[in-house]
């Protein structure tokens, strides 16, 4: 759907009062244009009405002027400044952007290279795979064990199944 005919369609919804649906065209056009300033701050603004300080902190955060609540409200949903750099989806290097928002940028970049212990760089923050948290790690370990004992398990149920069936049938030419 294009991006005009989507704006007409989250107008639409708002005037019917769906908010839902006019938040989720909204997050879809900025996942598809993330660098389009007034689509976040759309998305903030529904997200404020709703009083949702912490979303509203989360698209506003790339607006020169941010509102300084809503920025500790983002900061407070999200504790991990490495996730916090993960959904700003900034995607460039600081410099890209304005001076208030560079540094703004810079500092949270600065807590989560502290928290991670090394350098990270915002291009690859959009990555899947970009600094995992300690429990995505341990939840990542758990499920794959959990994987390779069911197929371990159903791997000894086959043989054994097997195994019982070569018997059986060895049994009936005794």
């Amino acid at each position: 759907m294009a991006e005009k005919e989507t704006q007409h369609r989250i107008a639409e919804d708002l005037a019917a009062g769906d908010v839902a649906m006019a938040r989720q065209r909204l997050r879809g056009l900025v996942g598809s244009y993330p660098e389009r300033q007034d689509l976040r701050l759309q998305l903030a603004d529904l997200y404020r009405r709703e009083g949702h300080a912490g979303q509203a902190g989360r698209w506003s955060f790339l607006a020169e002027d941010a509102d300084p609540e809503e920025l500790a409200a983002f900061a407070r949903d999200y504790p991990d400044p490495v996730l916090r750099m993960r959904v700003v989806g900034w995607r460039a290097a600081e410099s890209d952007a304005t001076p208030v928002v560079a540094e703004r940028l810079a500092q949270l970049r600065a807590e989560a290279e502290r928290a991670e212990g090394h350098a990270l760089a915002w291009e690859h923050s959009g990555d899947p795979d970009f600094e995992q948290s300690r429990w995505e790690k341990a939840l990542e370990v758990v499920g794959i064990s959990a994987f390779m004992l069911v197929l371990a398990l159903m791997a000894i149920g086959g043989v054994s199944f097997v195994i019982q069936g070569v018997k059986t049938v060895a049994a009936w030419f005794d």
